[in-house]
């Protein structure tokens, strides 16, 4: 008998915390909120930002399909970024159930450095099929955005030149992975009738050169260090022709790539006068 009534006792309390808990749920559904939580307190512009968002409300909710998240960023006041009218049916994009959480990713626009945060408008008790109604809107933690930091970058020692002048330029490996650049110092652009176009510029004597270029192996945070004696060069009948360049706005650039992935990716420098 003894036996039995302890037996009775423990199921009564397992039973009695099972509805514990289940009441608690539900208070915590009752009290309702969506909850947005980033997995990083700071991103770089046209980074990936993760974000987990759970329903605490007894209902469904849904996000809107054209713009499911609208990015903010806090001067005095919290203002969000515009964005162009949607041009197609706003319908209920992604739903969550009464409880659920799920997780979500998305790329960050390019932005000044500053505080943001997500504001997620959202239909409260809607149906996935239904037109997209804003109830309330919400808002994830802050976080910082902060300008992209260029792997690879080429500098002139001064923006304004006169002619004739030797332009100083750094190309600097800004990090820990060796990168490869198509060739050890860059090609050298001139703003003309609205476009940029490559000038000759011969880096060795005419008929030495090999026939391809031969890639510069750039390690972790090295920088090469060279000049440009602002002349526009080329090969003629075997014989090296050289000419000063003419006044106007000049850039460098080079082609870069990432050891690893081998994919190549085009910098420029900044962009310097020649007066």
């Amino acid at each position: 008998m003894k036996k039995y009534l302890i037996l009775f006792f423990a199921v009564f309390l397992i039973i009695m915390l099972f509805i514990g808990w289940m009441g608690w749920k539900g208070h915590q559904l009752e009290k309702g909120g969506v909850s947005i939580v980033t997995d990083k307190a700071e991103y770089e512009s046209g980074g990936i930002l993760k974000v987990k968002i759970k329903n605490n409300f007894p209902k469904q909710i849904c996000f809107s399909s054209c713009y499911p998240y609208l990015l903010e960023s806090k001067n005095e006041n919290w203002e969000s970024y515009k964005y162009v009218e949607c041009q197609k049916l706003d319908g209920n994009g992604h739903c969550l159930k009464a409880g659920d959480l799920k997780a979500f990713e998305l790329t960050l626009p390019e932005v000044s450095e500053g505080l943001h945060r997500l504001a997620i408008p959202v239909c409260i008790g809607c149906k996935s099929e239904d037109t997209f109604r804003e109830d309330k809107r919400f808002y994830s933690n802050e976080f910082k955005i902060k300008e992209k930091k260029e792997e690879v970058t080429i500098t002139t020692d001064k923006t304004k030149y006169e002619q004739g002048e030797i332009v100083k330029i750094i190309v600097k490996n800004n990090t820990e992975k060796e990168k490869d650049l198509m060739d050890s110092f860059p090609f050298v652009e001139r703003f003309e009738n609205g476009k940029w176009i490559e000038i000759k510029n011969e880096i060795c004597p005419c008929e030495t050169c090999p026939p391809m270029y031969l890639f510069y192996n750039l390690a972790p945070n090295e920088i090469i260090r060279t000049e440009w004696n602002q002349k526009e060069e080329w090969c003629e009948n075997k014989k090296l022709v050289s000419k000063e360049v003419s006044p106007g706005r000049y850039r460098f650039k080079n082609e870069v790539s990432d050891v690893e992935k081998g994919e190549w990716e085009t910098i420029f420098s900044n962009e310097f006068i020649i007066n």
